[in-house]
């Protein structure tokens, strides 16, 4: 068996844990909208089909959690996190992740950009995203313009989160994308819930979901960590960063 298609078999055995864990988690189901987890429960059907491999595209929310203590600030009394994007993947060893973090509040007045929180106005009873954070996987680009593991902050986001929400960042600006290690789904969800105070936070400190990040580390540590002390004394570590493909 190849090494692409044994990472394909192991990630896609353990991301139907990590839906499943959400899917069927009674805290999580009670707070994630019911349309995120059909769709959830439909992804996670179509990644245990006993086929021939084959490329998977999997769409995540997005949900909202209510995060309160995240904004100490009295302008601003509720804070929410919106988690959404997408993974695709396959046997092949094409890698594409897009999900999005973003700290949405209502401000309890009228907000001046004197009081050094926007660049603008921000008007009594409207709900802005104020931080938008970009975890991103990208091994299909071809232009080695990118960290293939990066990190944006700003950025496009999801159009369901532009429906509900004024976004006042400078949307065209994502630039510099900050190079990091493997940051996938289960370990975006696990950073972020093992950091920021929420109403299921516990659900993210359950000995059954720290067993898929332990075998999610595991994964990561064959494919990743090996092919990147394989070293190109020609490549500066940007250069290294942006070709680097360790799926191949």
């Amino acid at each position: 068996m190849k090494d692409d298609d044994f990472f394909y078999i192991r990630y896609r055995n353990n991301l139907r844990k990590c839906l499943d864990y959400i899917i069927n988690n009674p805290k999580l189901s009670r707070i994630i909208d019911p349309k995120v987890i059909s769709q959830l429960k439909f992804n996670n059907s179509q990644l245990a089909v006993k086929a021939a491999l084959k490329e998977f595209n999997i769409s995540i929310g997005p949900f909202e959690i209510n995060a309160n203590e995240l904004m100490n600030c009295k302008h601003f009394p509720e804070a929410h996190l919106s988690i959404g994007g997408e993974i695709q993947f396959n046997s092949n060893g094409d890698f594409f992740q897009a999900i999005s973090l973003c700290v949405i509040s209502k401000p309890n007045c009228d907000v001046t950009a004197e009081n050094g929180f926007s660049l603008c106005k921000m008007d009594n009873g409207k709900s802005y995203i104020v931080r938008r954070f970009h975890f991103d996987i990208d091994a299909k680009q071809i232009n080695g313009d990118r960290p293939v593991f990066h990190l944006q902050y700003g950025g496009n986001i999801h159009d369901k989160q532009k429906s509900s929400h004024q976004y006042e960042l400078i949307s065209s600006i994502d630039l510099p994308r900050i190079p990091t290690m493997p940051l996938d789904l289960i370990q975006a969800l696990n950073l972020i819930f093992s950091q920021i105070k929420t109403q299921i936070m516990s659900v993210f400190k359950d000995p059954r979901w720290r067993s898929i990040v332990i075998e999610n580390d595991k994964i990561w540590d064959d494919i990743y960590f090996s092919a990147i002390l394989k070293r190109d004394e020609k490549q500066t570590l940007y250069e290294r960063l942006c070709s680097h493909n360790v799926f191949s």
